[in-house]
């Protein structure tokens, strides 16, 4: 959710990201856990966010072979897609939850094909492009972050993920009683007037992480965010707004409700059609851009 977020223009913490999925339950509990599923939290949690979305049907009578072609579909449309996957014990032992269905829960950044993009059919020497956020830390070695697999190769029941000759992370391969979970997080609650946004950190973690066991927020740490706004029109005025609540945040009419907004808007006069800005911020504090023509209602 976090890293769609900065896809669409947003940035919270990973405390604040839990807090508004579970309505603020105590974080050293099971139920702030942000999980996939229509019985879970993630609908309410990109709701909670502003961001649109389409979930994968556990129930449907399809197999891993439609749910990779669909997280083909949404790739190709740019819409980063958060999949639940297993974690080998052996690579991960007690770390892994052994479930049956997923043990970890990834965002897909992207799809590598021998075949165009445009085609959404599944093919097995297709290659998934995933990040695990850091988790896999090999003895010795950088951390890896980025993990790629054919779709062939990547489906595997749960005893054979976790063979000593898998690799750390497989699929869970469709069965009767085992599905597959996941979610397309395709843009911002807009009512059409606002530009594409993206937002970058200048770090890819935040430091330190809460304490096992605790509910209290972590300190935070300074980051840098680069708001970069595209779409733009040369010689046209825009307004680029930053929120600090995502409750504040408008689903439409931003230059009626300005107000809402944390500060006064950047005023831009486009020379290019795309342009970046710095912004200096605190790892607990949010941060939601909404850039529209300062014509726009």
């Amino acid at each position: 959710m976090i890293s769609a977020g900065l896809f669409y223009g947003q940035y919270l913490s990973q405390y604040d990201a839990r807090a508004l999925a579970s309505n603020n339950e105590d974080q050293s509990k099971n139920g702030s856990q942000l999980l996939l599923g229509p019985e879970k939290n993630d609908r309410h949690a990109a709701r909670s966010m502003h961001l649109t979305f389409l979930e994968w049907d556990p129930d449907s009578e399809q197999s891993t072979h439609d749910f990779l072609a669909w997280i083909k579909q949404n790739i190709a449309n740019n819409a980063p897609v958060a999949i639940g996957i297993y974690m080998n014990t052996s690579v991960f032992g007690d770390d892994s939850d052994d479930d049956d269905e997923y043990d970890h829960i990834v965002p897909v950044i992207g799809i590598e094909s021998n075949h165009p993009l445009s085609d959404a059919s599944y093919y097995d020497d297709d290659v998934i492009v995933f990040s695990d956020n850091g988790l896999y830390t090999p003895d010795g070695e950088p951390v890896p972050y980025i993990f790629k697999y054919p779709f062939g190769c990547f489906q595997k029941t749960r005893q054979d993920a976790n063979e000593s000759s898998a690799p750390p992370y497989s699929l869970a391969l469709l069965t009767e009683d085992v599905k597959n979970y996941g979610i397309a997080l395709t843009g911002i609650v807009t009512d059409g007037s606002t530009l594409p946004v993206q937002v970058a950190t200048n770090v890819n973690y935040e430091h330190p992480e809460i304490s096992d066991g605790s509910t209290v927020r972590p300190s935070p740490m300074p980051l840098k965010l680069t708001v970069t706004v595209s779409g733009l029109e040369p010689g046209v005025r825009y307004k680029l707004y930053r929120y600090d609540i995502m409750e504040n945040v408008p689903n439409g009419q931003f230059n009626k409700y300005a107000s809402s907004a944390v500060q006064p808007p950047r005023d831009i006069l486009a020379d290019s059609t795309s342009m970046s800005y710095i912004d200096a911020n605190m790892s607990d504090e949010v941060a939601v851009y909404r850039a529209v023509k300062a014509s726009a209602p």
